[in-house]
């Protein structure tokens, strides 16, 4: 990753919690550790995230039910729900509420940085989205200097 990510883990399982900051932090992020949805909620309203790792299965709290509380909070924010006992209806029960992706315990580090990579890029992309609307069609039709030297490009210096 080019840059630091804050990344906040929801998890019950206090060795899960732990592997996930280990991963993430050895590649550069800082990490934030709630064992509960409640403390989760309660950290997400301090700071913001890049990115929230949510466990599905939460004693005493359905991790759907705080995947929405996330999402009023921060409607932007991008979840990655995490589940060892998920079923593909509960995976798209998820999606349909706002999640961006669902992860399967056990998983590898590299598949979670994989995924949190996946993720993070798709949060750059409405960023790119916003600087092309925000100077809209007059930036596109201002003329623009193209420095080549091959006879390909001057062709196409020429349609342009």
């Amino acid at each position: 990753m080019d840059r630091t990510y804050n990344v906040l883990v929801i998890d019950d399982d206090a060795f899960m919690r732990d592997a996930c900051h280990q991963t993430l932090s050895r590649n550069g992020n800082r990490t934030a550790l709630a064992k509960s949805g409640r403390q989760g909620l309660a950290i997400l309203e301090e700071s913001s995230f890049d990115l929230v790792l949510l466990d599905l299965n939460l004693p005493r709290e359905d991790g759907l039910f705080i995947l929405a509380e996330i999402k009023d909070i921060d409607p932007d924010a991008i979840v990655v729900m995490i589940s060892g006992h998920g079923s593909i209806e509960t995976a798209v029960q998820a999606i349909k509420l706002g999640a961006f992706d669902f992860i399967a315990k056990p998983f590898t580090p590299e598949e979670l940085l994989e995924l949190v990579h996946r993720a993070l890029r798709n949060r750059q992309m409405p960023q790119k989205h916003k600087l092309t609307s925000v100077r809209g069609a007059d930036w596109m039709s201002r003329p623009v200097d193209i420095i080549s030297q091959s006879e390909a490009m001057a062709k196409v210096k020429e349609m342009v």
